[in-house]
């Protein structure tokens, strides 16, 4: 059914992913107002199910937006995303000063960064190919087309068949 309907893949990925997104928040706020380890157990249940749907929703963008570049596409989001292993632990440091609140106050912070983190993904989450847009902005006078002309550019496949109906291609340049 996916497959069929265009817009579905972009509506899975922004229902999933920006639901968990909300429900860890939940999960955090649960957190900084438990008052047993059961509580707080569940909690974490909570967050860990949410985290792990998060996948559903932009680990499979990674694939289906570009074939030809996931590797590329991968590894700048990722290395942009390594941004909060840094700064995780210097706000962590301030916010947390060993008593209760400090807790409350670290898991407050994370439910409002899954809180923006959720509006920012389910405004601009897209199930579309990168590929086709790519592909379409690369064509000769696509409007799309911002960057400067290559030699790449001006390459042409000019019909070289040996017989008629066969198919054959010279690249020229």
């Amino acid at each position: 059914a996916i497959r069929e309907r265009p817009g579905a893949r972009t509506r899975v990925r922004k229902v999933v992913s920006g639901g968990a997104f909300v429900a860890f928040a939940g999960a955090m706020v649960g957190l900084a107002g438990c008052g047993s380890l059961v509580q707080a157990t569940g909690w974490l249940v909570l967050a860990k199910i949410a985290s792990s749907a998060h996948v559903c929703g932009f680990k499979s963008t990674y694939l289906d937006l570009t074939a030809a570049h996931t590797g590329a596409f991968s590894g700048v989001s990722n290395t942009l995303a390594t941004v909060s292993s840094f700064v995780s632990p210097l706000l962590g440091g301030r916010l947390l000063d060993g008593s209760r609140t400090g807790w409350a106050n670290m898991f407050f912070c994370i439910a409002c960064l899954n809180l923006a983190s959720a509006g920012f993904w389910v405004w601009y989450a897209s199930g579309d190919s990168l590929d086709d847009a790519l592909l379409a902005a690369d064509r000769p006078g696509s409007p799309d087309r911002n960057s400067p002309r290559t030699v790449a550019d001006d390459v042409l496949l000019e019909d070289v068949s040996p017989k008629p109906g066969a198919r054959a291609k010279r690249v020229v340049v």
